[in-house]
């Protein structure tokens, strides 16, 4: 993000959800509703349907198959077996990400998102092969601990709860 892009920089007013800059006002947090959204779904969908969560996820052969839609399906899977997984992730998400998608804007927000997603997938079922302990992975929780640093990277003296 370069000075231009930054509010304090530029002579004309904030675009809003165009990203880069700009506070956004409430009802225009539609990324962080869509994501949300289609977890929920896609958690409904696990339930009648159990062979999705395997065609989903994210693990080795997967890879290795070039199978890259799992890069970023796997962030919107959760685990079926209760609500947990899914309360906690979408919660998580709504804390630290609505601040986050008002700097940024939706797109970017995310864009922001996906991307982490894919890196914590890659990083996850790449240790897990190293240490000869290879498993699928299913969550947002990758995406998560994206925002959750740079909410602390934004706000460093911001209290939580």
């Amino acid at each position: 993000m370069g000075i231009s892009n930054r509010d304090y920089a530029r002579d004309e007013p904030p675009i809003y959800g165009g990203g880069g800059g700009g506070f956004t006002p409430a009802n225009d947090e539609w990324a962080i509703r869509s994501i949300i959204i289609t977890c929920v779904v896609v958690f409904f969908a696990q339930n009648m349907a159990t062979d999705l969560t395997g065609w989903l996820s994210l693990d080795w052969t997967g890879l290795a198959g070039f199978q890259i839609w799992r890069l970023v399906t796997y962030g919107f899977c959760h685990d079926t077996s209760g609500v947990g997984h899914l309360f906690w992730n979408m919660f998580g998400l709504w804390v630290f990400s609505r601040s986050l998608e008002s700097i940024y804007g939706p797109r970017e927000t995310l864009a922001f998102f996906l991307v982490t997603v894919a890196i914590s997938g890659v990083v996850e079922v790449g240790v897990g092969q190293a240490t000869g302990h290879p498993a699928g992975v299913i969550g947002a929780s990758g995406g998560l601990m994206g925002f959750i640093l740079l909410a602390a990277w934004h706000f460093p003296t911001r209290p939580i709860g």
